[in-house]
């Protein structure tokens, strides 16, 4: 149902702290047993955008990579808050998923195999609007750019008594064409508002975790995509540059790279994240034959997907 029900589930997990619901560890590999790095506290930079701003990624990974991931205790205990869902049986078109929170954006990781309608290295990324009431802004700003085949949409919350509006979004994707790289924005409905604001007082300060939120994203696309993607990124307000070999888009918090190929199996290839505390040394870890994450002593962590590329080409 196009991907809304998830970063829902997202947004509140944000809001309340509390997280997904998280199932028993399972067995681990020596290597990511020993390595988790010493915290040292990061002072926490504050940064505005009159855009709208990075939410959520998600990305479709093959079972083996996806299962090594989440077996990890340094990734369930000390990289993120890490929660996992299932899906009632009911559920049509979609997957169990795991969650990686930080302080206010999400990375969620998938199971190809798990899924009906997207496959090994397909992903999503999801912007909110950063002031309220500014959805249909973004809504007409996307139509100047891409003509009329913009689409918008509400769900509804329940609250036991009475279903109130809850979510607002739009995408230049049709909620029944799920591409290899959907893009979408949301923005949450007054009245939803009104119940989550009593509980945004209890956020933390600092992220309890290493996980700060997503710096960048390096993207494989096709032509026609990167060349969609372009005009979603300069209606919101991105700048654009070329930059050794790629495209490069930016907003004063985010940046997102993007290489054209032909045929791109991975449409994320890269996730850079900033940490709350950082190693003494470099400390890599691979999940599978095609997961990488690497934590550097500049607090950044480099989440690499696919099999490996000797460079970016842009065409």
């Amino acid at each position: 149902m196009f991907r809304i029900l998830i970063i829902l589930a997202v947004s509140l997990a944000l809001c309340l702290h509390a997280g997904c619901s998280s199932t028993k560890p399972g067995q681990a590999r020596d290597e990511n047993v020993q390595a988790a790095p010493p915290i040292r506290a990061l002072p926490i930079q504050q940064s505005t955008t009159p855009s709208v701003r990075l939410s959520y990624i998600y990305l479709t990974l093959d079972a083996e990579t996806l299962d090594a991931i989440n077996q990890s205790p340094f990734i369930r205990e000390s990289f993120a808050l890490f929660g996992q869902s299932t899906p009632a049986p009911s559920a049509a078109n979609t997957a169990a998923a795991t969650y990686l929170l930080g302080q206010n954006t999400c990375i969620e990781l998938l199971a190809a195999p798990e899924l009906q309608k997207e496959t090994e290295g397909n992903a999503g990324i999801c912007f909110s609007t950063r002031e309220a009431c500014q959805i249909d802004i973004v809504y007409d700003d996307l139509r100047a750019k891409l003509g009329a085949n913009v689409y918008k949409g509400l769900t509804t919350f329940n609250t036991g008594d009475e279903r109130i509006p809850r979510l607002r979004y739009v995408s230049s994707h049709s909620v029944k064409q799920i591409p290899p790289l959907l893009t979408w924005v949301t923005e949450h409905d007054p009245a939803f508002r009104k119940i989550v604001s009593p509980y945004s007082d209890h956020r933390l300060s600092e992220p309890q975790n290493l996980f700060r939120k997503i710096i960048s994203v390096t993207l494989d696309l096709t032509q026609s995509e990167f060349e969609h993607l372009d005009a979603e990124l300069s209606a919101y307000g991105y700048l654009r540059k070329e930059q050794h070999g790629l495209t490069v888009f930016t907003s004063p918090d985010i940046e997102i790279r993007a290489a054209v190929f032909p045929n791109p199996q991975y449409r994320i290839r890269t996730i850079r994240c900033s940490l709350a505390g950082r190693p003494d040394k470099p400390i890599k870890m691979e999940f599978g034959n095609k997961a990488t994450l690497t934590l550097t002593p500049d607090a950044t962590a480099i989440w690499t997907f696919g099999h490996r590329q000797k460079s970016f080409v842009r065409k």
